[in-house]
């Protein structure tokens, strides 16, 4: 499969045998409220962030002078460290370019008869950053009675 991970727009080395699947995910909640008659009406989508599941393997073979299954640690070393990053990853899929995407979930398996295969997903899931602004108004701007500075309101004891 042709999938290929970026961040800041280079390329990362994240180097499996094979990639098995890609598994693409979108999602929805449609919202409900009753009626009088018990019957239930909706008036809104609300999209979930897109989200695609890779799964690779990583064989046990050894590399000159590993150990037997220590690709495969090395593998997942450099996957959790990129999970514990939060950074933010371009992920190009045979269907789709996937953009601002975070790990959200490494999931990996070693199991007989072969010790030391890796068999493996991570989860990418949109992340939809909001930024905050803060705006300056001139001098002389504000009638008077008015403060330069806004808060949540809060209620009254």
């Amino acid at each position: 499969m042709a999938t290929a991970i970026f961040k800041g727009g280079e390329i990362q080395e994240y180097l499996a045998d094979v990639v098995t699947s890609e598994d693409h995910n979108l999602s929805s909640q449609v919202s409900h409220f009753a009626m009088e008659t018990g019957a239930r009406r909706s008036d809104h989508i609300i999209f979930n962030p897109d989200e695609v599941t890779i799964s690779f393997e990583l064989s046990n073979q050894n590399n000159d002078g590993d150990e037997l299954g220590d690709r495969a640690a090395r593998l997942y070393e450099s996957l959790r460290n990129a999970y514990l990053s939060r950074d933010l990853y371009d992920v190009v899929t045979r269907h789709f370019l996937y953009q601002s995407m975070v790990i959200a979930n490494v999931r990996a398996t070693q199991s007989g008869p072969f010790q030391g295969r890796l068999v493996a997903s991570v989860l990418f899931k949109q992340f939809d950053e909001i930024q905050l602004s803060t705006i300056t108004i001139p001098e002389g701007r504000l009638e008077d009675g008015y403060k330069k500075t806004a808060s949540s309101s809060t209620d009254a004891v």
